[in-house]
């Protein structure tokens, strides 16, 4: 995760961050729970939460994106939070196959067989790394 930007205007705190997997990892799972009180979210300029997309009785809305293939060059989440509120922000990178262990052998998997359709279940490999912002004070 690398920071493009971060400023406040008013009540409103812009966070620009580019997300990207150091192991070109071919699917990328980001989010953010209602917690963080995300007002706006885009990726790549392409909106994922805004005015219209927001849960209608109140609640703060939850992020949650799963991306297939990611580009090399990652990915832009654009994010607007309240000013005063923290920013918990979770991302996993995730490949399918077993990495290499010290002292340990794993037999591939046989040609007419395929991983489970769930990535939790199957033999995947997940990095996670989570990220409190403290809210920022202007």
């Amino acid at each position: 995760v690398r920071v493009l930007e971060d400023r406040t205007d008013g009540d409103v705190r812009t966070l620009r961050r580019r997300l990207a997997s150091a192991r070109r990892a071919p699917k990328l799972i980001f989010y953010a729970g209602p917690e963080s009180g995300v007002l706006r979210a885009t990726l790549d300029g392409k909106t994922l939460i805004d005015e219209d997309s927001k849960p209608t009785d109140g609640t703060p809305a939850t992020l949650r994106v799963n991306f297939a293939a990611p580009p090399p060059e990652g990915l832009e989440l654009l994010l607007e939070t309240r000013t005063g509120a923290p920013l918990s922000l979770i991302i996993e990178d995730l490949s399918f196959g077993l990495p290499e262990a010290p002292g340990q052998t794993f037999r591939p998997r046989p040609d007419d067989a395929m991983p489970a359709p769930s990535y939790r279940t199957s033999d995947t490999t997940i990095v996670r790394k989570s990220f409190a912002l403290a809210p920022r004070k202007e």
